[in-house]
Formats: C-alpha cells, structure tokens, sequence
C-alpha cells in the first residue's frame, strides 16, 4: 500500500479520533504514537521561535526515549507468527 506523505500526515492526525477511544488507558506504544504525533505538529507549525526550538528538541529526546523503551520492551515480547 503506498501512500503520499500529505496522506500519512492526514492518517497520524487523524487516528486518534477514529481509534483512540478503542486503545486502553496508559498502552505506553500509543503514547509513543502520540508523542509523534505532536512532533510532527510543532514542526508544521507556520512559525518557530528560538524558545520553540528548545521545547522541539526536548520533545523529540523524550520521544526517543520513549521509543527505545517500548522497543525494548517489545523485543522480550513472544511474538504473534
């Protein structure tokens, strides 16, 4: 399935409406997702500032984080196949 990046755009913006309130409370791979979610709106943002900048980047250090975690966590996981 290819998508364009406005179509992907659209898609991360959207799913938390057509299918957040199916994920369960604290499912820390949403977070993550949501954590994305709002990177991806700070950089489309028409105007930065400097001070924006500084939150951008502790934003994106938290995400990956975050993201190592889960991977990590997902790794000592069975997998389903």
């Amino acid at each position: 399935m290819r998508q364009t990046a406005s179509q992907m755009w659209c898609l991360l913006r959207l799913l938390p409406f057509m299918i957040g309130s199916k994920v369960p409370e604290n499912d820390e791979k949403w977070d993550v997702f949501l954590q994305l979610k709002d990177i991806v709106e700070y950089m489309f943002c028409p105007v930065l500032t400097e001070a924006s900048t500084y939150v951008l980047e502790w934003m994106i250090e938290s995400h990956h984080d975050a993201f190592l975690q889960v991977c990590q966590a997902s790794e000592s996981e069975t997998p389903y196949w």
